[in-house]
């Protein structure tokens, strides 16, 4: 699993998690930063 951070503007966030799989496939790379954490599960 993933767990996908994204800052807005540098206050506001949210966090998901998501499969490891899901992320790489999709790339998230659409004009998002989004810092990628692995966790020890995954």
């Amino acid at each position: 699993m993933v767990k996908l951070q994204h800052k807005i503007k540098g206050k506001e966030q949210f966090m998901i998690t998501i499969p490891k799989s899901l992320a790489l496939q999709k790339g998230w790379k659409q004009g998002i930063e989004l810092d990628l954490r692995f966790n020890e599960r995954g």
